[in-house]
């Protein structure tokens, strides 16, 4: 068995010389999807966006945040421009020190419901860590 990247995967590099070196990326699988057939049936796909952070430095990746908020995710319509907002929430107080360890992945999968992208179209997906930009990354789909 090997790991394969789902279709449409969007890669960014993090790079600040020695302090910080990350690969992110996003997938929104399936990337091309109906919420219902042609005779308007309830197709029962589930798309998910997964996100990945690998942390390639020498030293641990720490994230203090404000709050437990963890993982955002902001979906698009590329023709209207209307949004949809959700964050995770970590239960935990000690939640708001994360940590992404040495040559450590972080990844978690989000999923995307039906109010999120109603309508046919294109959207794009920005998902990151919540309050630090630098690890924000968009990938796109279609909903058909």
């Amino acid at each position: 068995m090997k790991e394969i990247e789902p279709p449409g995967t969007a890669h960014r590099t993090q790079d600040r010389g020695l302090t910080l070196h990350a690969k992110i990326a996003a997938a929104v699988i399936p990337n091309r999807f109906a919420w219902s057939d042609a005779q308007g049936n309830p197709t029962g796909v589930n798309p998910t966006v997964l996100y990945t952070i690998l942390n390639q430095r020498q030293a641990p990746i720490i994230f203090l945040l404000q709050n437990n908020d963890l993982l955002c995710l902001t979906v698009r319509n590329a023709a209207s421009g209307g949004e949809w907002h959700h964050a995770t929430q970590v239960p935990s107080p000690a939640a708001q020190r994360f940590v992404v360890t040495h040559a450590g992945h972080y990844r978690d999968v989000l999923q995307v419901p039906q109010d999120a992208a109603p309508t046919r179209g294109r959207y794009t997906a920005r998902v990151g860590i919540c309050q630090v930009d630098d690890y924000d990354i968009t990938t796109e789909f279609e909903v058909r």
